[in-house]
């Protein structure tokens, strides 16, 4: 922090008969990871044609795993559109009935509105694992054209995919896609749900077992999109993951 920042920062001015500290919250934060626009793709018809790159090799994987709140089947048909691949393996429909996920989680949400219990439920638990074995046969005997694995969970049935997209979401928007009724929990049927509801759901299981994964994959990314808004941005090389959980370094 500079010296001017921290003059800023405990600068104290008098009003009406009492000091008031001026605030220097930034209400639009960002890190600049590129100075280069050739590094990012805004729209569906530039982030199609970055991902075609490659595509006439005979044999390839592409994964685009989601976060929770992402809209799935928006981002699966725009890539199908666009893409035209051989097959498509839509991670929701590996996911065991709703009912069956909800006995799972029963213990860990408990009967309180507002209060859980910290778990450690993977992403894997949502999972029929008969087809999840299933899929991910087809993915390790894949032998020729495009084969796009896309959904929450998609990285568990692509594990070493040729390219690997995730879509990331903010929890400010995630909140007011669950506020406007356009999104449930993880294999849930609960659309209509109240907001507290949805939003302890998520709190306690959703994106914890989304953010396990999510830490194991920095590594491994090789380009994060962007769907917070209506028009989606692809940025490659965003960051690098290093050994110490939790740190990233933004290149």
């Amino acid at each position: 922090m500079t010296s001017e920042q921290v003059a800023s920062r405990s600068k104290k001015r008098l009003r009406k008969g009492r000091m008031v500290r001026t605030s220097n919250y930034d209400k639009q934060p960002y890190v600049c990871v590129s100075t280069s626009a050739g590094q990012c793709w805004v729209g569906w018809r530039e982030i199609i044609e970055r991902l075609k790159a490659g595509s006439a090799e005979p044999r390839r994987v592409l994964c685009v795993e989601c976060y929770p709140g992402c809209f799935e089947s928006s981002i699966r048909d725009a890539l199908e559109e666009g893409l035209r691949p051989a097959r498509v393996i839509y991670a929701p429909a590996l996911l065991k009935p709703a009912r069956a996920i909800d006995d799972i989680l029963c213990e860990v949400l408990g009967d309180d509105p507002v209060f859980g219990h910290m778990n450690d439920v993977g992403l894997e638990a949502f999972f029929d694992q008969i087809k999840l074995n299933q899929a991910r046969e087809t993915v390790a005997h894949w032998e020729k054209g495009l084969l796009l694995v896309v959904g929450v969970g998609a990285a568990l049935v692509a594990s070493e995919p040729d390219v690997l997209v995730y879509a990331d979401m903010a929890r400010w928007e995630i909140q007011g896609r669950q506020r406007r009724s356009e999104i449930s929990n993880i294999g849930a049927d609960n659309l209509t749900e109240s907001l507290g509801l949805k939003y302890k759901r998520a709190f306690f299981v959703d994106w914890r077992a989304a953010d396990r994964l999510k830490n194991q994959l920095l590594q491994k990314i090789d380009f994060f999109l962007d769907t917070n808004s209506a028009t989606p941005k692809l940025g490659a090389e965003i960051c690098r993951y290093r050994c110490n959980p939790g740190s990233i370094q933004w290149i």
